[in-house]
């Protein structure tokens, strides 16, 4: 007993010790980044169920509940505590003795007085932890949000995630109104040359006329 409490004086004089004379060197270790993210969650938690948890915020029905398991619970306490003789009998430790025979009618209304406290705290206890969920989950939907960005990728994409090229990045050309490679190149031709892609003036375009005036007598059909 007393080397124990010697090493616990000791461990707790030098912990001071290296706090007060080493502080610079102590924050000078990077901090863990798992620990961190914990403690602010935990931290988050306790500033949204004290938030959930004030009296201007509490809806009536869970007043109603803590109202009432207060007053089950302190009444509880005040009848075995002034009234422990009609509660319970007198028995030592070593008699073995039911609980029926310890526990008189008086006892168990205290018991059960006292547990429906309980049962309406717990009830009211998760009400709140429900609406204090819904707060940190509204909170952290809004850092993913603002890590990501409002235009980011969705469905678990990560902090630095690049969005996929729209179609207007991929094929321009296909938007509405836009001109194509061939029809710019086109336009860019002097009206006396033929533009790219167009009916030849030596080829076709001969033929087509020779169709519009008809057929030409042949020197071999006039013999």
């Amino acid at each position: 007993m007393i080397s124990m409490s010697c090493t616990s004086f000791a461990a707790v004089y030098f912990m001071e010790d290296t706090i007060e004379n080493k502080r610079k060197e102590c924050e000078a270790f990077p901090v863990d980044e798992e620990v961190e993210a914990r403690e602010k969650k935990v931290q988050r938690r306790k500033a949204a169920y004290k938030a959930v948890t004030s009296w201007d915020a509490l809806p009536k029905l869970d007043k109603y509940l803590l109202g009432t398991s207060l007053f089950l619970m302190t009444l509880s306490c005040h009848i075995a505590g002034n009234f422990g003789s009609l509660c319970f009998a007198t028995f030592s430790v070593t008699c073995s003795v039911a609980l029926a025979d310890v526990v008189l009618p008086l006892g168990w209304v205290a018991i059960g007085t006292f547990s429906t406290g309980c049962l309406t705290f717990y009830v009211y206890g998760k009400g709140a932890g429900r609406r204090a969920k819904k707060i940190v989950k509204a909170e952290n939907d809004a850092d993913m949000v603002t890590e990501i960005g409002p235009g980011g990728a969705r469905g678990g994409a990560g902090r630095g995630a690049v969005a996929a090229p729209s179609v207007a990045e991929q094929e321009p050309g296909k938007l509405p109104g836009a001109v194509t490679e061939q029809q710019a190149a086109a336009a860019a031709w002097s009206d006396d040359e033929t533009p790219p892609g167009s009916v030849s003036s030596y080829g076709d375009y001969g033929e087509d006329e020779e169709e519009q005036e008809g057929p030409r007598d042949k020197p071999w059909e006039r013999m």
